[in-house]
């Protein structure tokens, strides 16, 4: 279902009909939504201080070395197909194709990448589309932004997705849930329901209230 704005209220709070205009709107919410602050580079070193748990060698290795055609290959060969594209117009069938075709001029452009820590104009650029959420639509606060990037920063991207995942489980405490791969914030929500019921001297059959809980949030 396509929603679409024909007026909106912009930063001073007048709603605005004309397309120009409505483009403004859109572009100064969002630059000052994303605009980026100066951190308090004492708060950061207080909060870096307490961390205690550092990366050894071996995880150091599995984020830092140079990436291999194994390692590419096994990311391509895994990506899902007739994903959108983002600006290019090149989806995951193109670089699957240019894999077979020239492997190593594909590893050429990753390898840079990662060693010179520059990204090119192409990891830049992208098409931001606002996806309605709820309530009035004349709002943008309650549209979502979401960015369609080109498929070689995703592909760049997952490369590092995977080579995170490895060393996580051991940087990460375990009773963390949230944005680590295997774990359901609904497990943390479950163990606090189950501290409370403990407390009120309920009993309650663990795995059956699990289910239960993690089908009501699905």
């Amino acid at each position: 279902m396509k929603f679409y704005m024909h007026e909106l209220y912009n930063e001073n709070g007048q709603l605005v009909t004309e397309t120009p205009e409505k483009l403004k709107t859109c572009e100064m919410f969002y630059s000052n939504l994303y605009k980026s602050e100066k951190a308090d580079n004492e708060s950061q070193n207080i909060l870096i201080n307490h961390i205690d748990k550092k990366l050894d060698d071996k995880d150091h290795n599995i984020l830092m070395d140079e990436i291999t055609d194994v390692e590419l290959e096994e990311i391509l060969k895994n990506l899902k197909q007739d994903k959108t594209p983002g600006i290019d117009g090149l989806g995951y069938e193109f670089y699957q194709l240019l894999w077979k075709l020239d492997k190593e001029f594909l590893l050429s452009i990753f390898k840079t990448i990662f060693e010179t820590q520059s990204f090119p104009d192409s990891f830049k650029i992208f098409i931001n589309t606002l996806v309605y959420k709820k309530n009035d639509k004349r709002d943008l606060r309650n549209w979502r932004a979401l960015s369609m990037i080109n498929t070689d920063r995703r592909i760049f991207s997952k490369i590092l997705d995977e080579r995170l995942n490895k060393v996580m489980p051991n940087i990460i405490s375990p009773i963390q849930a949230g944005f680590i791969k295997g774990r359901n914030t609904y497990d943390q929500a479950f163990v606090m329901d189950q501290v409370i019921k403990y407390y009120r001297g309920k009993e309650l059959e663990v795995d059956n209230a699990k289910n239960e809980f993690s089908n009501k949030i699905y």
